[in-house]
């Protein structure tokens, strides 16, 4: 296993779809956020793809939740677009890369959550989204190869600290 670790991200814009409900739905997103790169010829574009968990799935009513599939653009584009633009701020976050199927990144959410953050002593930002960066092509990578770079927003001091 890769160690989690702080990386420090800069601010930057991601465009996309929000759906508001079970997490387990969201793939509905993908597929509406492809259909329209698509059909505006914008997927030879697209940089990278994203996933923003606004609320957290285990704290938030499952009817509350919001999550935003959302693309960044290798260029800036010429034309406007409509798509949602979402302006991620900088930040510290705790970085870690999960390389297994999609479906079972819960596991690494749970590592992380329930292990790694609680030894470490950090706080979690909720001011911030913790996002998913997928840095492969499910449909060209085999299942137990995906990569995705799971990013987990926190206080770049320690809880029980008094600043």
């Amino acid at each position: 296993m890769v160690e989690p670790s702080l990386v420090q991200l800069p601010s930057f814009t991601v465009y996309g779809v929000s759906h508001f409900g079970d997490y387990h739905d969201i793939q509905q997103n993908f597929y509406v956020l492809q259909n329209y790169l698509t059909s505006h010829k914008l997927l030879d574009k697209v940089d990278s793809f994203f996933g923003l968990y606004q609320q957290g799935a285990c704290t938030t009513d499952i009817n509350h939740c919001q999550f935003d599939a959302c693309v960044t653009f290798k260029h800036r584009l010429k034309t406007d677009i409509a798509l949602q633009h979402i302006s991620m701020a900088n930040g510290i976050y705790l970085h870690y890369q999960h390389i297994a199927p999609h479906q079972d990144i819960t596991q690494s959410y749970q590592m992380l959550y329930l292990d790694w953050l609680p030894k470490q002593d950090y706080q979690i930002n909720t001011q911030l989204p913790a996002f998913e960066q997928y840095q492969s092509n499910p449909a060209t990578t085999m299942s137990t190869k995906l990569i995705t770079d799971i990013y987990i927003p926190i206080l770049t001091f320690h809880k029980n600290n008094d600043k």
